[in-house]
């Protein structure tokens, strides 16, 4: 959580909350990495899987080479 935090401060840096699953009985990791999201006062708004779709696509669209 401490991390967490930390990188909190960097401007700009997103976040990704994953399961890291590898059997579907596995996604209820999601679960663990919100709550640990929760603590460390990660923001919703900087959480890139959270956007809806449009705004996912522009963010990921803003990021791609060319």
């Amino acid at each position: 959580a401490g991390e967490l935090r930390t990188a909190m401060a960097v401007p700009g840096l997103w976040f990704t909350i994953s399961t890291d699953s590898h059997h579907v009985r596995e996604y209820d990791n999601l679960t663990w990495g919100v709550a640990n999201a929760r603590r460390s006062w990660v923001e919703k708004d900087r959480v890139v899987n959270t956007l809806p779709k449009k705004d996912f696509l522009a963010w990921l669209a803003a990021r791609r080479c060319t």
